[in-house]
Formats: structure tokens, sequence, C-alpha cells
């Protein structure tokens, strides 16, 4: 779910990390700034808000008017949870500036697996020429024994014909021996011509980096290479740079398009996004990106680190608690401080392997103690 609860995912596979000590933020609101010349211009801003748990409950998005002003909110997207702390819904208004009013534009919702991974998707869209939701569109998520997702299927409702009929081609991936993505393939439009796409992954031996590598065709004709992309991780597991190189046919190089580079404050937390575009010769600045704090972490009463509270740590999914009191409460956010997860202990045992591999903090709250963190690294990988 491409949504900001889950917005930096991790590379797979560590073999070196760092055990630094962190203690990750959630931002209270995310500024970009449009770079034209010599100027900043402020050309979109994010504000978000929790509640005292750390659940991100509602996203506000603001337009630019004019340079450094903003209209008023224009967008905003607000999010439930089911009791097992997954997205059970979300929706998106828009502001009718005339009327003074939100009107929902789009609303979906979500189901899980036994082992709380995307099970089927709902998402219905609003007709504003009869001011009635459309027919609505579902989205099937299919996983293999190790539960990697192996495909997504889309689906339409004919409502002449009471059924639901395939929409489109599934999107499927493919998996190497250690469950790490190697392929996907599906099908799109590029600008009006029917496409098929490929996208194929590569991971240097060694290396925190992974390298994607696009390829599409036109029905009936051989793939091409149009696009290759790199990510480069830190041992932590937060991605530090991507950049992607665009195809020439005439002599069959590749050549820089773009390029972003991520920066983080000494506790974790994300500070600064840049977008760059190659320009003849060098990189051009063209957006900053500035995420704000203070964050909903900051108001819990943390006791210090307690590094012996969970073994075995590193973990492959199952880990222990030691000396917790039961039942307790464990949220597990991202690097960058996102909630990825909230879910009652009623015994020692917890299960991680929902996570993908990378690096995570666990708040641990259980009755008359205070909140404890715990920084763990979660090893193998299922994307």
């Amino acid at each position: 779910m491409n949504r900001d609860i889950c917005a930096i995912a991790f590379l797979c596979g560590f073999s070196v990390f760092s055990f630094a000590q962190v203690k990750p933020l959630l931002p209270d609101s995310i500024v970009g700034y449009y770079i034209t010349g010599r100027d900043s211009v402020v050309d979109s801003r994010r504000v978000y808000t929790y509640d005292p748990h750390g659940w991100l409950l509602r996203m506000d998005s603001y337009d630019r008017a004019v340079p450094w002003t903003y209209q008023e909110s224009r967008l905003h997207y607000e999010y439930t949870y089911n009791n097992a702390g997954n997205l059970k819904t979300d929706s998106l208004s828009q502001s009718l500036i005339t009327a003074g009013e939100w009107m929902p534009i789009i609303k979906s919702e979500y189901s899980y697996t036994d082992r709380n991974l995307p099970s089927v998707t709902y998402r219905w869209y609003r007709d504003f020429s009869k001011n009635v939701w459309r027919d609505p569109y579902k989205t099937e998520y299919q996983y293999d024994e190790n539960w990697n997702r192996v495909s997504t299927v889309q689906f339409i409702w004919v409502d002449s014909r009471q059924k639901w009929a395939l929409s489109g081609v599934p999107h499927t991936y493919q998996y190497n021996e250690s469950s790490r993505l190697t392929r996907e393939n599906y099908h799109g439009m590029d600008v009006d011509i029917p496409m098929d796409f490929q996208i194929e992954y590569s991971y240097p031996a060694d290396s925190l980096k992974v390298i994607r590598t696009f390829k599409k065709h036109p029905r009936d004709t051989a793939w091409y290479l149009s696009q290759t992309e790199e990510k480069v991780y830190d041992p932590d597991g937060r991605i530090k740079n991507q950049t992607s190189y665009w195809m020439n046919y005439a002599d069959s190089s590749q050549n820089p398009l773009s390029k972003t580079v991520w920066h983080y404050m000494e506790n974790g937390s994300l500070q600064l996004k840049t977008d760059y575009f190659w320009k003849g010769k060098i990189w051009l600045l063209s957006v900053r990106t500035h995420y704000y704090y203070p964050s909903v972490l900051t108001s819990i009463d943390l006791a210090p680190e307690a590094k012996d509270l969970v073994y075995p740590n590193p973990t492959t999914g199952t880990v222990w608690l030691s000396g917790a009191q039961v039942p307790a409460r464990v949220s597990v956010y991202q690097q960058n401080g996102q909630l990825m997860k909230t879910f009652t202990s009623t015994g020692p045992a917890l299960d991680l392997s929902f996570l993908p591999s990378g690096a995570y903090l666990l708040v641990i709250e259980s009755s008359g103690k205070a909140a404890r963190r715990i920084k763990i690294i979660k090893l193998g990988c299922r994307l």
C-alpha cells in the first residue's frame, strides 16, 4: 500500500549492521521547495495528525498559490485501523472552496490474511456527474508457501452481470531461493500504447545496493531496456540515495536522468530529501523536501534502552520478551519513526515474521513500568 504509513522500504539480507542507539521521530509536517534558478519556491506541504499512540489519523495536503503562501487545505486523507493494528479504511476528500465543504472522492477498505498480510482491497471512486459512488474495484493478493507475494489481481464489479470481472493482466512477482524479489511483470499504457512492463532486481554481492532494470515492449515485439535505477542503503537499512538512468538507443549507452538523496538526523529521523535532474554534465537541484518535528514519540515516557529485553537479536522471525509483564502493548516503528504495527502480547513470544529485513524500534508498554525501547534487527526478507 502506497501510503505515508508505509513510506520506506528496507534492503534485504544485510551482512553488516550498525547498532547505534537511535530514537526516530514522527514528522508533524513536510514542506517541499521547488528550485527555480537561485530561488526556492514553496511548492507543497503535508501536515500529519496522530493519536497519542502514534497512529496516523489524517494527512492534509496544501497547494501553492503564490510563492511563500498556501491555499487553504485542498486534499486530506483519513485512516482507521483494525484491532491487529493494520490499516482498515482510508478516504481521500477534496475541499470545495466555493461551497466551503469537503467532498469525499475516493475510499478504500482493506482485509488481511492470518499473517497480517494484505488479502483483499476494495476501492470506490465518486462519480461527480451523478454524485454517487461508482461500482467498486477489487484487488486480490496471492502468496506462495513462503508468504512471498506472487501476484496482484484487479477486478471490477459489473453491475449489469452482477459479478466481478478481471480488469487487466495480473501483476506477478518472482523470487530467488533467499526470498529476494527478482522480477515483476505487469501490463499498462505508455502514452496511448498498450505495453508490457518488466522490472528485474539484482543485488551486488557484499553491497547495500539494489539495482532495478526496467524493460518494456508493445505486444508481439521484443523486450527492450528503457531505464535502470540504483538504490543504496546504509547499514541500518535506511535508504541513502537513488539514481535513475535512461537508455540511449542510438549508441546503447545509459545516461543519468535523476537522483534523490536522503539525509538523516543523529537519532535516525529523516530530515531532508533532495531531488536532482541531470543537465548536460552536472546535477541540478530541483526539489528540497524538509521534514519537521517534534513527534508523538517524544511524549512517551521512555526508560533507557533495554538491550537484553528481547532475544534473539538479530532475529529471523520470533523473539522472546525477557522480564516483561504480560499483557504488554508492543509498537513497531520504522527507522523514519513511522508506526508500522501495534498489538497486544499475551505471552513472552512475539512474531515479527511479517517485517521485511531492516532495523526497527520496538516500544513495549506494560502495566506498572515505563515504556521500554529496543533497537532490533530483522533478518531474512519477504517483499
